[in-house]
């Protein structure tokens, strides 16, 4: 690494002429990352971490939950994907961001405020959705022997998916609110003379 030391300051803000590569990659690695430091990254064992391993459990429960309750009748197709869609996706994201503090890499804030974002909108829409037919559910119809038991445990299913559903929704606010506070950033104008 005596390369390393021998490089000048400068090296953040310019680019580096060929004669100026290092002579191997991690060397390279090593400069690119000086180059682009790294944005204020909450380590594992925070509250951000802890929130979203709490948030992925929360969606694979829910995407569980969701499977067993499609016995009960929904109204449109819309309502029978939308949980499965949001449930999914976030699922997904929740994960890239779990390893992404684990293996110690940047994540912008703005992307995780805009996932946030929505991850509170459409965990919402996604409770209201389940509520309405929780509360259309008709506990006499007439169904199949084989699908009784399904059927009888339905409205403590869909009731429970609600309650995880608007909690993952509050997690997300919570989320939004605690990025926010942690990374304002305040602009205090310079007092100007007057010129008279």
């Amino acid at each position: 690494m005596d390369w390393l030391s021998d490089c000048p300051m400068s090296v953040h803000s310019s680019f580096l002429s060929p004669s100026d590569l290092p002579p191997n990659l991690d060397e390279a690695i090593v400069i690119a990352n000086m180059a682009d430091p790294p944005f204020n990254f909450d380590g594992l064992g925070t509250f951000p971490f802890y929130l979203k391993i709490l948030q992925l459990v929360t969606a694979v429960v829910s995407l569980g939950l969701h499977s067993d309750s499609l016995i009960a009748r929904f109204d449109s197709t819309a309502e029978q994907i939308l949980p499965y869609v949001v449930f999914t996706v976030f699922m997904i994201i929740n994960t890239v961001i779990i390893f992404s503090y684990v293996l110690g890499q940047k994540m912008p804030e703005l992307s995780m405020r805009i996932i946030a974002v929505l991850g509170c909108i459409l965990y919402a829409a996604v409770c209201i959705g389940i509520m309405k037919v929780y509360r259309k559910f008709d506990h006499t119809a007439n169904v199949k022997e084989h699908d009784r038991v399904r059927w009888a445990r339905a409205p403590k299913v869909l009731l429970s998916e609600g309650i995880l559903a608007i909690l993952n929704s509050i997690l997300y606010f919570i989320e939004t609110c605690y990025s926010y506070y942690n990374n304002r950033t305040i602009t205090i104008p310079k007092n100007r003379k007057s010129g008279t």
